[in-house]
């Protein structure tokens, strides 16, 4: 009998010692991405998410990439990361985490969206036109059939680029709005 209290007091201390250190946490890939995509989801309908849940998101995508860079979904928890980089005003480790999607997964579908925010963010968080301009470049050489090159607002990203709002080259005729307003 105290064989047993002494064994089964030591199994117990030790499942409180593994679940404090996060042994007992589901690790798996699927848990990793669904911890991650649930902050990411909770970006996008909440303004103010606490800077605790935000980390445990971030935690969680940043030891999947880490665990499984071979996944499947490598390129989704990539951009997820960076959109919680974002909310965390991690602003160089968002723009990177995007570059770095792009060049691993150029056929990804969030390969021109990655280099649209990256573009943005390094103008607009980290003022780095150059790099910004790089990003903009990048994308209109790497995908030219792309709705957004093809339709010109790759072009437009490329003529503004490092310009403050009052330089840009908005392309709607002012005048004709004006003449309609007088009738």
């Amino acid at each position: 009998m105290v064989r047993t209290r002494v064994v089964g007091c030591a199994a117990v201390a030790a499942v409180a010692v593994l679940a404090a250190a996060g042994c007992g946490e589901d690790n798996s890939p699927e848990a990793l991405l669904g911890r991650g995509h649930a902050t990411t989801a909770r970006l996008s309908v909440e303004s103010d998410i606490p800077s605790s849940d935000l980390a445990q998101g971030t935690e969680a995508l940043e030891k999947f990439l880490r665990r499984y860079p071979e996944h499947t979904n490598l390129d989704s928890a990539q951009f997820m990361l960076a959109s919680l980089y974002l909310a965390g005003q991690k602003f160089d480790e968002a723009a990177q985490m995007l570059i770095d999607l792009q060049a691993a997964h150029p056929k990804s579908r969030y390969a021109v969206r990655a280099l649209v925010l990256a573009a943005d963010v390094f103008e607009n968080r980290l003022s780095d036109a150059k790099k910004a301009l790089a990003a903009c470049e990048r994308l209109v050489e790497q995908y030219p059939e792309h709705d957004f090159v093809t339709n010109g607002s790759a072009a437009w990203l490329l003529n503004n680029v490092g310009k403050s709002p009052e330089e840009w080259d908005i392309p709607f005729p002012t005048d004709s709005v004006a003449s309609s307003d007088k009738s």
